[in-house]
């Protein structure tokens, strides 16, 4: 049975949490470790200095629950520390129900999103559950939505946040469930005086000077989710969507690192798309297939050509061919939920980074994920090129017709044996020797 840590940010004696915990107990062994009282915005802060109490208390639907006096990140890192000391290690790590929504990039001061960011780098599938608006009654949506979310998770690689938001609504009005981006602010806020009367009940003297001496506090209101673009979180919970937002603890800017590396040269970038172990057993003449890329794979590493290896998660996905990823010297790695490679912003800032205006597309299939992004590279005014012998599909057909189609739309169809050798320009070149044995191989 699946093994749960459940914390919160909104305090034990929340409802969400404890309709939660209601809910996940006819699915899985349930844990809480909470905090004794409202935490919110308390962002990823631990206790350095000081002490903690924890008090166990009851809780309808938990095997155990404890009230810890921390700040919800705390929380997570008792109950992980708790649970693998039982011999019982959780299989997730879940922040919520939260009582308001957990959107736009307000999620960097949120302790509901920190008890998930601490699962995930504990190496626990966590995801993060929240109703928009801070007296929210209506969670039957939201933990309706739980089981195939959890089964989702555990296809992703560790690292991977789910963020869900539903609106407060009744299951029945709300329209459904998308996967969105997230928007950019979700609260407009500032410090504003706490203006205190005298004796005579007049405002004191510096009411009216801006950040002098004095108390203040946080104010402000929610910003208009519906002037958000169109596929952010934002917008669409304004527009009685649910929203699944995935993030990666690991915070690198995959542009800039690319940039520093020498990826933004002007060299051709070669992507190799989605060569993975689920599928590649499946598409035709897979042999074949592999020995083409893996000699791909080691003259980009002779010739040091930038190269990025996509990887498409979903329900029923496996890693990229280790095979394939020990034969290159170095790459980046995109990893995508869309097919088009082009969607995901982390590829947004590598095509930026890259001041060449060559791509050449290689892997897996030709005729999904090869010719999706393709189109979008063109859109973008690449050069598009496809290495007809490193890209497969299961059908014959399929594979044809993609080579037809990418044809049709202003790709360059071309062979790996031609492409190697239109880089390298001369037999002078000091790589020829080295990627003429690899050809011949």
């Amino acid at each position: 049975m699946l093994r749960i840590l459940v914390s919160n940010d909104d305090g034990i004696e929340a409802f969400g949490i404890r309709t939660l915990v209601r809910f996940l107990s006819h699915m899985a062994e349930v844990y809480v470790v909470a905090p004794d009282k409202q935490r919110s915005a308390s962002g990823q802060a631990i206790t350095l200095s000081g002490k903690v109490t924890a008090k166990q208390v009851e809780m309808d639907g938990a095997l155990k629950a404890i009230a810890l006096t921390g700040t919800p990140a705390d929380c997570a890192k008792y109950g992980i520390d708790m649970m693998r000391e039982a011999g019982t290690p959780p299989d997730f790590v879940i922040g919520g129900i939260n009582h308001g929504g957990n959107a736009g990039i307000d999620i960097n001061y949120s302790g509901t999103f920190a008890i998930a960011n601490e699962g995930a780098l504990n190496g626990y599938r966590a995801l993060v559950l929240s109703v928009t608006n801070k007296q929210a009654t209506h969670f039957e949506f939201i933990c309706e939505m739980i089981p195939e979310i959890l089964d989702m998770t555990q296809k992703l690689q560790p690292g991977i946040i789910l963020n869900v938001n539903a609106p407060d609504l009744p299951k029945w009005q709300i329209k459904g469930v998308r996967y969105a981006e997230a928007g950019i602010c979700g609260f407009n806020n500032t410090f504003e005086r706490v203006i205190e009367k005298n004796l005579s009940g007049e405002d004191e003297e510096h009411a009216n000077k801006p950040f002098a001496e004095g108390e203040y506090k946080y104010n402000g209101e929610l910003t208009d989710g519906s002037a958000q673009p169109s596929n952010t979180d934002l917008n669409c919970l304004a527009n009685g969507y649910a929203t699944i937002t995935p993030y990666k603890v690991n915070r690198v800017d995959n542009g800039m690192l690319a940039k520093l590396r020498g990826l933004g040269s002007d060299n051709t970038m070669c992507i190799i798309m989605d060569v993975q172990n689920h599928i590649i057993p499946e598409v035709r003449k897979s042999e074949k297939f592999m020995d083409s890329v893996l000699k791909l794979a080691r003259c980009l590493s002779i010739l040091e050509l930038p190269t990025l290896l996509t990887e498409q998660y979903g329900y029923d996905t496996e890693p990229i061919s280790g095979e394939l990823k020990s034969e290159l010297r170095s790459f980046e790695k995109l990893d995508k939920v869309e097919f088009d490679c082009t969607s995901s912003q982390d590829m947004e800032s590598l095509l930026a980074s890259h001041k060449g205006r060559r791509i050449v597309l290689a892997g897996l299939e030709a005729h999904i994920g090869i010719l999706q992004s393709a189109r979008s590279l063109i859109e973008k005014g690449y050069e598009v090129q496809i290495l007809k012998d490193c890209c497969a599909s299961k059908q014959k057909e399929d594979l044809e017709e993609a080579m037809k189609t990418l044809r049709d739309m202003g790709c360059t169809i071309t062979t790996l044996e031609s492409f190697i050798y239109e880089e390298i320009g001369s037999t002078t070149d000091f790589a020829y020797r080295k990627v003429k044995t690899v050809l011949e191989a």
